[in-house]
C-alpha cells in the first residue's frame, strides 16, 4: 500500500532499501575522493602522494633562454639552474652559478614543475637575483624580434628600451645589438615569433621552401658593374667560378657562406639552378638587393644613352622608386653613373664618316665630350669621394692601394684602363681608374661587403715605411776605438818629419831616372 507523505506524494515502501554509511560511500564515491583510511595504498600511490605534498611547498619553475641560447630554469625564488642529467622521468639540475654547489631535481619535464633541492644539496652561497629574469626575457624578446621582423637592430632596441627603460639601463646596449645581429644571421626565418599570433611573412615562407631543395628552380641574371650575378627566388645571389660540361658551377657571393650550386641553360634559354646536397646558406636572404642592382643598372644605361645630366636622371629614377633610392643613397648611384659614362666615352669609336656625323647631329645623338667632362667635374664637386693612395708592400714589394677609409687592395687584373682590385683581408673586389694616380676606389655591386673593420693604423705604418725606404741612405760615421784626438810628442813629430822628407827625396830620384 502506498503511503502519502506530507508533500502529497506517495512513497513505494517496497522499493526502499536501508544502507549503512560505509555502503553508501562505497557505492556512490566519486573517483577524485580518497579511499577509506583502512584501504592500503600501493607503493606508487604513496610515492605520488608524497611528491604532491612536497611539490606544494615550492614555487613553480620557469623555463628561460640564456645569452648563449641555452635553456636555463628559474625556480621562482631568484635562483637559476642548468640541466645536468635525468633518470626516468626525474631531471636533475645544478645551480647556474659556477661557485655554487646547490643541486635540485624536477619530478618531470612538464612546464611549471617545481625545482626541489636534493637530499644532500648544500644551501646556495649567493643571494637570489630577481633582476636577472627580467634581463633574460628582455634579451630574448629583442633577439626574436630581430629574427622575425624587418626593422633594423637600432629600431628594435629603441622600441624595447622605451617599453622597459629600467631593464634597458641595466644591460649593455652594444652587447645586445651584437647578439641581435648574430641571431638574425643564424636563425632568420627559421624560429617562431615570440608571440604565436605573429604570422610568417611570404618572403620567409619562400626562403624556407628553397633552402635546400634538390630540384631545378628558375633563376634570373642580374647585371652589375662587373660580371653578371644570378639571383634566386629565395633571396640569394651567386657568381660563376667554373664552367664544366655545359654546367655553370656557382657559389654564394657572401665570402662567409659555403653554399654552392650548379646552373644549366635548357633549350628555352632560361637558366635553372640546383643546390648541392648538404650545402645551406649560413646567412639570412636579401630580397632587397635585386631591386637595388636593377635600379643602378637602369641609371647607368640612361647615363650612357641619354643626353641629360646625372642629377636629372637620378631625380627622375628616384621619384619612381623612393624606397630603393633611399636605401642606396645618391652617392653610390651617381658614382656608378659617372663611371659608366666615362667608360663609354673612352670606348667610343671616332672613325665614323662625316655624313654619319651630320646625320647624328641632326638627330641629336652626338656625344658632347666637353659637356660630359663638365658633368663629371660638377659631380665630383657635389659628391664627396675619398681619394686613394698607392703604397709599397713590405712583403713582396708590390703596389698596395688604400681607399682612404682603412681598406687595402691589390691589383688582380687590368681591363680597359680600369684596375680590378681585391681586398688584402677578404674577398671584396673593387675598381680603380688608371688616371689620375689617386683615383677613387669603388666596390663592385656583385661583391659582398667587407668582413672586417677598417684599419687606419695600418696606413700610418705603411706610410712611415715607404717614407723611410724612399729617403737616401746617409753613410754612417765610423768611430775608432778612441774618440779623443791623439797628440804626438816632439820626438815623434821629428821622426814623422824625417819620414816625409825621405819620401819626397825618393819620389824626386824616381822622376829624374824616368826622364833620363
Amino acid at each position: 500500500v502506498d503511503d502519502v507523505n506530507e508533500n502529497g506524494y506517495g512513497d513505494d515502501t517496497d522499493l526502499e532499501q536501508e544502507y549503512t554509511e560505509e555502503e553508501y560511500l562505497d557505492e556512490d564515491r566519486p573517483e577524485h575522493l580518497e579511499p577509506p583510511k583502512n584501504t592500503p595504498l600501493s607503493p606508487r600511490e604513496r610515492l605520488m602522494k608524497r611528491l604532491t605534498k612536497t611539490s606544494e611547498q615550492y614555487s613553480p619553475s620557469e623555463k628561460l633562454t640564456s645569452r648563449s641560447n641555452k635553456t636555463i630554469y628559474h625556480n621562482g625564488e631568484g635562483f637559476y639552474y642548468h640541466y645536468s642529467y635525468s633518470k626516468g622521468d626525474i631531471q636533475y639540475m645544478r645551480c647556474a652559478e659556477k661557485r655554487c654547489k646547490a643541486r635540485g631535481w624536477m619530478p618531470s619535464n612538464n612546464p611549471g614543475e617545481p625545482i626541489i633541492p636534493t637530499r644532500g644539496s648544500p644551501v646556495h652561497n649567493h643571494q637570489p637575483n630577481f633582476t636577472r629574469r627580467k634581463q633574460l626575457l628582455f634579451m630574448h624578446r629583442c633577439k626574436l624580434r630581430a629574427a622575425n621582423e624587418n626593422l633594423t637592430v637600432n629600431e628594435i632596441w629603441d622600441s624595447e628600451a622605451n617599453r622597459d627603460p629600467l631593464t634597458a639601463s641595466q644591460i649593455s646596449a652594444q652587447n645586445i645589438k651584437t647578439q641581435m645581429r648574430r641571431y638574425r644571421l643564424e636563425h632568420a626565418a627559421s624560429l617562431a615569433a615570440f608571440d604565436s599570433a605573429t604570422p610568417m611573412t611570404v618572403d620567409s615562407a619562400v626562403g624556407q621552401k628553397y633552402l635546400g631543395g634538390a630540384e631545378w628552380d628558375d633563376v634570373e641574371r642580374v647585371p652589375t658593374e662587373g660580371d653578371e650575378i644570378l639571383w634566386h627566388e629565395a633571396g640569394y645571389f651567386y657568381s660563376t667560378y667554373k664552367i664544366l660540361e655545359g654546367l655553370e658551377r656557382v657559389t654564394c657571393v657572401e665570402s662567409s657562406c659555403e653554399a654552392k650550386a650548379e646552373v644549366r641553360v635548357p633549350e628555352d634559354g632560361e637558366p635553372q639552378i640546383r643546390l648541392e646536397s648538404g650545402k645551406r646558406h649560413s646567412h639570412a636572404p636579401n630580397w632587397q638587393r635585386r631591386a637595388e642592382l636593377l635600379f643602378i643598372d637602369r641609371c647607368r644605361q640612361r647615363a650612357v644613352a641619354a643626353r641629360q645630366s646625372i642629377d636629372t636622371i637620378y631625380q627622375d629614377e628616384a621619384s619612381k622608386e623612393l624606397i630603393v633610392a633611399a636605401r642606396l643613397g645618391p652617392v653610390r648611384v651617381k658614382q656608378a653613373m659617372a663611371a659608366a659614362k666615362k667608360m663609354h666615352r673612352e670606348n667610343m669609336d671616332y672613325t665614323q664618316g662625316e655624313g654619319e656625323n651630320d646625320d647624328e647631329e641632326e638627330d641629336g645623338l652626338v656625344f658632347d665630350e666637353s659637356e660630359a667632362t663638365e658633368e663629371s667635374e660638377s659631380l665630383s664637386q657635389q659628391v664627396p669621394v675619398s681619394l686613394s693612395e698607392s703604397l709599397l708592400s713590405q712583403e713582396d714589394g708590390a703596389m698596395v692601394y688604400h681607399d682612404g677609409s682603412g681598406h687595402f687592395y691589390k691589383e688582380i687584373s687590368l681591363q680597359k684602363s680600369i684596375r680590378i682590385l681585391k681586398c688584402l683581408d677578404c674577398e671584396v673586389q673593387a675598381t680603380m681608374a688608371l688616371a689620375p694616380t689617386n683615383a677613387p676606389i669603388t666596390l663592385l655591386d656583385s661583391s659582398a661587403q667587407h668582413a672586417h673593420p677598417p684599419d687606419l693604423h695600418r696606413m700610418s705604418r705603411s706610410s712611415t715605411v715607404n717614407q723611410i725606404e724612399t729617403e737616401p741612405k746617409k753613410p754612417r760615421p765610423r768611430l775608432g776605438p778612441k774618440s779623443v784626438k791623439y797628440q804626438m810628442s816632439e820626438e815623434e813629430e821629428e821622426k814623422d818629419g824625417d819620414h816625409d822628407t825621405q819620401a819626397d827625396q825618393r819620389y824626386t830620384d824616381y822622376v829624374t831616372l824616368e826622364d833620363e
